[in-house]
């Protein structure tokens, strides 16, 4: 099988709420449930739930916003950058430094350890978050286009880490690399499926299926380069799908129009 994955095993992880709150603790700034002990494999599952979250809070604000869709567009992505405490973002940062530095991968490796931000992390953030800008506030259908933005960006960090190995010997994401199992791979993905076809339906399946597209080869890219992947570049990953389903979502609506009058006329 292509997909890199452990096999089914006991998950000691403790249970299903105490995992969710990890999940919630260790994707975003909010503090609920007991924080004792580190966060199990099986957190992942709820990774695509987060995602949930965390869009439908975006979608609420949007729709309670009083300004214009560019100002809206600026909130949220800033919101979205504030409720994820920017762990995305600084792995984006971390990652384009490194990739882009012109090292072998052992010092590619140190850059990624590296607390200070060079100038290729700062243009890929500045461009980012620029392009997020631009596509949120191009969307007409913000809630479903957010809602299955987040969900899906939060599921293709789990599949790049049942696709590829742990770069490192050690380090704080190695749990989750080796931990993971076709159980909890297709647990985090039929939520996700779901979630995605009751907020989005048959174009938010699409905008899922055209940014999980998106995520393979960035993936592979990164696995080529490094001999693995690192929480930095999974987080990477997470940025760049965002990216593509919003992107996505924006380029179905203005095709979308075209091809049914197309077929209506």
């Amino acid at each position: 099988m292509w997909v890199r994955m452990s096999p089914v095993g006991e998950d000691r992880g403790g249970g299903w709420l105490k995992s969710f709150f990890d999940a919630v603790r260790f994707l975003t700034v909010l503090r609920i449930g007991n924080s004792a002990g580190a966060p199990s494999p099986r957190t992942m599952v709820y990774f695509p739930l987060v995602g949930l979250l965390i869009g439908c809070i975006l979608a609420g604000a949007g729709r309670l916003s009083p300004f214009n869709p560019t100002a809206t567009a600026i909130f949220l992505v800033v919101a979205l950058a504030l409720l994820t405490g920017g762990l995305h973002l600084d792995g984006l940062a971390d990652s384009a430094d490194a990739l882009f530095s012109g090292r072998d991968r052992a010092e590619m490796l140190d850059i990624l350890r590296d607390p200070h931000v060079g100038s290729w992390g700062v243009l890929g953030l500045v461009c980012v978050i620029l392009v997020k800008v631009a596509l949120v506030s191009s969307l007409e259908h913000r809630t479903a286009g957010l809602v299955v933005m987040c969900v899906s960006s939060r599921w293709a960090m789990v599949w790049m880490m049942s696709l590829f190995p742990y770069a490192r010997a050690e380090g704080k994401a190695k749990i989750f690399f080796d931990g993971i199992t076709r159980r909890i791979f297709w647990a985090a993905t039929v939520p996700t499926l779901i979630s995605v076809a009751i907020f989005g339906g048959i174009r938010g399946l699409l905008v899922f299926g055209i940014s999980a597209a998106a995520a393979l080869p960035a993936g592979r890219w990164m696995n080529r380069r490094l001999g693995g992947m690192t929480g930095d570049t999974v987080g990477a990953v997470n940025e760049w799908t965002e990216i593509a389903a919003l992107a996505a979502a924006s380029l179905i609506e203005q095709i979308e129009p075209h091809i049914l009058s197309r077929f209506l006329s």
